[in-house]
């Protein structure tokens, strides 16, 4: 019997000093993400596995939670609890962990950050709280489907990592270990990479090339995530996929770059033969956008389906926004080589 499901794969959640602070409540030391994620939720509850990267950690409450180390210079994230249930609520089923961020605050940090999401039963990989959960791949079923997620990034931003097995890191040896342990079994093995130049529309010749090893060594998709800008789908046959980057479904505007608000949801549909072979029978891109507070009705910074947001009355007002998020939809579909946000036919 043939056997389909759909996954939902979206980029960076970079959760920013400004976004958490229009998510505070009035009065309160507490805060409500809900409205943030709410326009894109719908899109992301109805896929049978939702895929994200967090590139924030849960360390615990602070008065400040964007620092800026005194030796790299590179910004240190953190985030409320509250993003956990928020992201669980929009029904986000897996968040990859390894990348660049992940070690902003410490060991402890890393370890609590997974503790929270535990709680909230968001599944995850990349980084770990021990040396024999590192030893675990992340093996989920969907209707018969049998799915394997790593994930994998280029570095830490220079920040040391006490044990090795805490991080994975971008090393094409383990990494193609860890992989042909995840081919046998599964019928669907995922790759994620945190990787590549930030801010650029283009993978680099090192990007693809990886890409191409991890496809021929069993690898059927593969997700990409760090440049904070939309790169291209490349899907070479039925039966394998990429996607470079997916930019951000969260963030404020980086290095004045109206890009860095641009994201995209990949939906992919995956089908199980009756002979056990999977394909990819349609491929869809939901263009996102991330609207200011001063812009949205909840007050909160807000990600919303483009095309749906200026489709219905009286959410986009102003003409120059409408402008704005229709050239950005456009300028998503051409980057990642998809002609309009129909479903695409693999044939």
């Amino acid at each position: 019997m043939t056997k389909q499901i759909q996954i939902a794969a979206f980029g960076d959640l970079l959760v920013r000093g400004p976004i958490i602070e229009s998510a505070k409540l009035p009065g309160q030391d507490r805060y409500s993400f809900d409205p943030i994620l709410e326009p894109v939720a719908p899109i992301l509850r109805q896929a049978d596995l939702t895929i994200g990267n967090l590139e924030v950690t849960l360390a615990g409450r602070e008065v400040n939670y964007l620092r800026r180390n005194p030796r790299t210079r590179y910004p240190e994230f953190n985030c409320p609890d509250e993003l956990a249930a928020a992201l669980a609520n929009a029904g986000i089923d897996v968040l990859t962990t390894a990348n660049n961020h992940c070690m902003d605050r410490g060991a402890a940090g890393l370890a609590r950050t997974l503790r929270v999401l535990n709680k909230h039963r968001i599944e995850h990989t990349g980084t770990y709280a021990s040396k024999a959960e590192a030893g675990k791949p992340l093996l989920l079923d969907r209707n018969g489907i049998r799915i394997g997620i790593l994930s994998y990034t280029r570095g830490t931003n220079g920040l040391s990592v006490p044990h090795p097995w805490m991080v994975n890191r971008l090393r094409l040896a383990n990494l193609l270990r860890d992989l042909k342990k995840l081919v046998r079994l599964t019928d669907l093995p995922i790759v994620c990479i945190h990787t590549g130049p930030e801010y650029s529309h283009t993978p680099t010749k090192e990007q693809q090339r990886l890409v191409r090893i991890l496809f021929k060594h069993g690898a059927r998709l593969v997700l990409g995530s760090h440049p904070h800008v939309v790169q291209p789908v490349w899907l070479p046959s039925p039966e394998q996929g990429a996607v470079y980057s997916m930019g951000s479904l969260v963030s404020t505007r980086l290095k004045k770059n109206p890009a860095t608000l641009a994201g995209v949801i990949m939906q992919f549909e995956i089908v199980k033969e009756t002979n056990g072979k999977i394909r990819f029978s349609n491929v869809s891109a939901v263009p996102t956008w991330i609207r200011s507070p001063d812009k949205t009705e909840s007050g909160t910074y807000q990600v919303v389906p483009i095309e749906a947001a200026i489709e219905q009355p009286g959410v986009v007002t102003e003409a120059e926004e409408r402008d704005k998020m229709m050239r950005m939809k456009e300028q998503t579909l051409s980057v990642l080589n998809v002609s309009s946000s129909d479903l695409v036919n693999i044939k």
